[in-house]
């Protein structure tokens, strides 16, 4: 029970950290045990047995099919999966009446389910290492080599280690346990662990090899503004190829590092605090124009573009960023994250006003964490909470400035690019520029406030489609934020849109 509400509240707090905690992992294992000390009590009832079977079955294929990589797990959700399977087992399987009983009781099902717990020891490991190792993208064909491999390698595992470990004589159970099968054990066991250690530091080895030399090509690249046709520019008519021939800038392997806030200066706060950092570009002059860039990651997305235009403009350009949290007057109540944001909210629009800019440009993500795009009722709220805060801002006298989102892979069904890119080329990427674009709360607030909107979309994509590489540059490096090499090609335009947002 401890371990269940640690769970929910780590969950609220750092869910990405609560994912991998042992404690908040136990209760997991406690139903389970649970379950094996109240079984043999339980009085089956053919009927019940099926209902319960298939209320269990049904509580697994929901959780499979409705969670997503945003779903806050483990914390409370974690409940459906795992009591789910409890009621599977409870109700003996085995012996269920009907339909139910028989296909779980089908000598594949069951065959399936005693390697269960090799499979999935064995098929992340597959999926990450292979690959690499072997130079290849993740087609089918090798989609198929990997679950070949993971099921003959998950039954030779449980054959020859597993089941000598916990049984010595199978259907002997009343013979002492042999030491010489405990050998056996534990040389397999040391053996397994010896290849797997082998191909594991081989396939790091690999990789390492090719991000070093991705990276060292991307940084023996000249100032990408110099290359003509290169990124964003390549959208003009008439460019034609670039100097750089068929090379993808960054690589997909190096994407996911290539943020723009790297060094022993990091701009942008991570979700787990409520410091307010400030990261300042451009001139130290005193009668410089003063900028401010303010929101969450999808606002400080646009660093790289603004710190080279506050360099070759004369501005002085600071920021407040910080993960998960655009600019807004947010509601402090709730757990966790939810009031670090508020805290931070406040921190932060308090330095804001006192610090008198001349502009602040303002922006933050555009959809739910999964891509999807907020209901009419979060959009009305979000819309409420940011024109709040601008108008604490507006009131500094500074000129407030809204950056649209750009087009996101993840709400056209691409959650990581970057890897889809390395998987099936750019060429099979694409995405409809109609399903990448979501409705943006701040361009709404705006709209309704008369603030002026920057919008690039057309620098994202075409009349119909948004391309996965534009120019030889990689131009996301997840399923939600661009590369910073992208961005900064876009300085130039991004320069041209905010003056003439000012001067409207």
């Amino acid at each position: 029970a401890l371990s269940f509400l640690y769970s929910v509240v780590a969950t609220a707090v750092d869910q990405p950290s609560a994912y991998f905690n042992t404690f908040t992992r136990v209760w997991e294992f406690g139903v389970g045990t649970l379950l094996a000390l109240v079984v043999p009590r339980l009085a089956r009832r053919g009927v019940w047995q099926a209902v319960v079977t298939w209320l269990g079955l049904l509580a697994i294929l929901a959780s499979a099919l409705l969670y997503t990589d945003g779903s806050p797990f483990p914390g409370y959700i974690a409940l459906l999966p795992v009591a789910g399977t409890a009621l599977v087992i409870a109700a003996g399987a085995s012996g269920v009446p009907g339909a139910t009983g028989r296909l779980l009781g089908w000598r594949p099902v069951q065959f399936v389910g005693d390697i269960s717990y090799s499979i999935y020891l064995w098929h992340w490991p597959l999926i990450v290492l292979l690959p690499v190792a072997l130079g290849m993208r993740i087609s089918t064909p090798l989609k198929l080599v990997i679950l070949v491999a993971t099921f003959l390698l998950a039954w030779l595992s449980k054959r020859f280690i597993e089941d000598p470990f916990r049984i010595d004589r199978p259907g002997k159970p009343d013979k002492p346990r042999n030491p010489v099968t405990r050998r056996r054990v534990f040389a397999l066991a040391l053996a397994g662990m010896a290849v797997v250690s082998l191909a594991g530091g081989t396939a790091w080895a690999v990789s390492g090899a090719k991000a070093s030399a991705a990276q060292e090509a991307l940084d023996a690249l000249p100032d990408p503004l110099g290359i003509p046709c290169f990124g964003a520019s390549a959208l003009a008519d008439g460019c034609s190829p670039t100097s750089v021939g068929n090379a993808i800038y960054p690589d997909p392997v190096i994407a996911s590092s290539n943020t723009g806030d790297t060094g022993p200066r990091i701009c942008q706060q991570d979700g787990g605090s409520t410091e307010v950092v400030v990261c300042s570009f451009g001139s130290t002059d005193p009668s410089a124009p003063r900028y401010a860039l303010a929101g969450d990651s999808h606002a400080a997305q646009w660093m790289p573009a603004l710190a080279r235009l506050a360099e070759s403009e004369g501005w002085q350009l600071d920021t407040y960023l910080r993960s998960g949290c655009g600019l807004s007057t947010v509601d402090a109540s709730g757990l966790g994250s939810a009031a670090r944001c508020a805290e931070w909210n406040s921190a932060a629009l308090d330095r804001i006003v006192d610090g008198r800019y001349d502009v602040v440009l303002v922006g933050m993500r555009s959809s739910l964490v999964g891509g999807v795009e907020k209901s009419p009722e979060e959009i009305a709220r979000t819309v409420r909470e940011i024109q709040l805060s601008w108008s604490s801002v507006d009131a500094s006298g500074a000129r407030l400035v809204a950056l649209r989102d750009t087009p996101q892979p993840l709400a056209a069904g691409i959650p990581d690019m970057a890897r889809c890119v390395a998987s099936s080329g750019s060429g099979g990427c694409s995405m409809e520029r109609d399903d990448a674009l979501v409705v943006d709360p701040t361009v709404v607030a705006a709209d309704e406030s008369g603030v002026p909107v920057v919008d690039l979309t057309d620098r994202f994509c075409g009349k119909d489609l948004c391309e996965a590489v534009v120019g030889n540059v990689l131009v996301y490096r997840d399923g939600s934020h661009v590369s910073a090499l992208y961005i900064e090609t876009l300085a130039p335009y991004l320069g041209e849109a905010v003056a003439q947002a000012l001067a409207s």
